[in-house]
């Protein structure tokens, strides 16, 4: 793991043909030092995401493994400590979703309201669950 210390229990079976890509975390982060401001976005989730965790009851503690996502009310206390930059990366990515499936349904206009949003930090897009963007409002 790239954000803590964490031990995988139990076993994973595949039912279609796969690979598995193996690294260590230590050489993923030593070629981040040719990347510093990707490297800086990551630290800072990095913080973030052992905060969230170290917020967890114990019975959610638990229940968190290293393939599942957490629940809408985590993610919304998780992706309002992140910082505003980084906020306005995972929006761009959201925007640039939107503008690829949805430009049928939304126009330019709407589209540029809601970029704006995200680069002044009034909103925070992500992905939910089902792969859908969800626009979390900064009060």
């Amino acid at each position: 793991a790239l954000w803590l210390r964490w031990t995988h229990l139990g076993t994973a079976e595949a039912t279609t043909m796969a690979e598995v890509l193996a690294f260590r975390a230590r050489d993923v982060l030593l070629s981040l030092n040719e990347l510093p401001p990707f490297r800086r976005l990551l630290r800072s989730f990095g913080k973030v995401y052992r905060n969230f965790l170290d917020t967890c009851s114990m019975e959610e503690a638990s229940q968190l493994d290293d393939t599942s996502t957490v629940s809408f009310d985590r993610a919304e206390q998780l992706l309002g400590h992140l910082p505003k930059q980084l906020r306005a990366v995972l929006g761009h990515t959201c925007l640039q979703a939107l503008a690829e499936n949805w430009s049928w349904m939304l126009k330019r206009r709407q589209l540029a309201e809601l970029s704006a949003e995200v680069e002044a930090g009034k909103c925070t897009l992500f992905f939910n669950e089902a792969g859908e963007v969800q626009r979390l409002l900064q009060l």
